[in-house]
């Protein structure tokens, strides 16, 4: 959860946090609810990726989609390099905060992100298979945007005219 320090902190559903330690956030569909957040990590295509959204009313294995606004942002990451590696998270843009305060569902990969590997077929296939895992753990998004700057915005260039169906905008 996002304690009102702006931390990120661990949440228990057995012993939670006294409410007035989390912080609130209104989504742009006008629901105001706690930011306690479900977040969902693993490795894709030899990449680690990262799923998070707003999940305000279960900690248990059935994700609470009550607060999440059908709507995917799937956040690139900039940087050039090569090399064969996991690569770095960024904990920035696998928690971007203005989009998940907005009610958004945030995916994110190394894979995804030209500092671990300019090899922009393979970011392509890992950003598809990032998003075909949010689809079947989740649900079809209304539709999915994408943010990042530098190699982050040509990836978003690259795979919106290269995988149609992968973003809307």
């Amino acid at each position: 959860y996002r304690s009102t320090g702006n931390a990120w902190l661990a949440y228990n559903p057995a012993s939670p946090p006294p409410a007035s330690a989390i912080a609130q956030t209104t989504t742009i569909d006008g629901l105001t609810v706690p930011m306690i957040v479900r977040w969902e990590r693993g490795v894709i295509n030899r990449f680690m990726y990262s799923i998070m959204m707003l999940s305000p009313a279960s900690q248990t294995m059935a994700p609470d989609l009550s607060a999440w606004n059908g709507k995917l942002l799937f956040s690139f990451s900039g940087g050039v390099a090569i090399g064969h590696y996991q690569g770095n998270p960024s904990g920035g843009d696998m928690r971007y905060l203005p989009g998940l305060q907005m009610g958004y569902a945030v995916a994110y990969s190394t894979g995804t992100k030209t500092g671990t590997h300019y090899n922009l077929q393979l970011g392509g296939e890992t950003a598809t298979m990032v998003k075909d895992r949010f689809v079947s753990a989740y649900a079809e998004p209304e539709y999915t945007v994408a943010v990042g700057g530098s190699g982050g915005a040509i990836q978003q260039y690259v795979y919106g005219q290269n995988l149609p169906g992968l973003l809307d905008a």
